[in-house]
């Protein structure tokens, strides 16, 4: 179940990534707020996989 919340993470995210964030980040004006907000963007598609399969699992 980790493994494939994880894969869905990654798509979900990077997809989330480029189109919220794409413009600043091929324009390299990165800022702090960008190491916080990339890693919660692959946060949130993960935690809605894995509690979408466990609630899945409990039925």
């Amino acid at each position: 179940m980790l493994k494939r919340s994880g894969i869905a993470a990654l798509v979900v995210g990077t997809v989330l990534t480029l189109l919220n964030q794409g413009d600043l980040i091929l324009s390299g004006q990165w800022n702090n707020a960008f190491y916080w907000k990339i890693p919660l963007t692959y946060c949130v598609p993960f935690v809605v996989a894995s509690y979408g399969a466990l609630m899945n699992n409990r039925r």
